[in-house]
């Protein structure tokens, strides 16, 4: 099985270039990202949501994905805000909380079947990124 970039690059959310250096970063392909292990690009996930709640004041998931998913990248920008608040047992316009390990879980798993069409992770390699995001190491962004 040829496996999508987002998957081959352990960048599960498909981040882009541009923007801070994640933890685990370790270099790019073309306009993505790639990461050491899956658990460090799942956490990436989350730190750039958590980003644009704190610097955009996107709080819910129809605000979240419309930043992270534009529907002017020809993205299903409305689907994807339902499929992720529908994975998180939310409604799409309910404000998000981040810190939620249930919700972090949900939301990567989500996305990362949003971006690339599997989720071929393990739930102790999504533990593991939720432990990551919760707990996070000095100096990171």
């Amino acid at each position: 099985m040829t496996y999508p970039i987002g998957i081959r690059l352990n960048n599960p959310g498909n981040l882009e270039v541009g923007g801070p250096v994640f933890l685990g970063q370790i270099g790019t392909e073309g306009k993505w990202l790639k990461f050491i292990d899956p658990p460090h690009g799942l956490r990436a996930i989350i730190k750039r949501l958590e980003a644009y709640q704190i610097n955009d004041g996107c709080m819910t998931w129809a605000q979240m994905v419309g930043r992270y998913a534009p529907p002017d990248d020809n993205n299903p920008t409305q689907a994807y805000a339902l499929n992720v608040a529908k994975a998180c047992g939310m409604d799409i316009d309910t404000p998000v909380d981040l810190t939620d390990p249930t919700i972090i879980a949900a939301a990567m798993q989500a996305i990362t079947l949003q971006e690339n069409g599997i989720q071929p992770f393990s739930p102790l390699t999504i533990q593991r990124a939720v432990s990551m995001v919760l707990v996070p190491p000095p100096q990171q962004a």
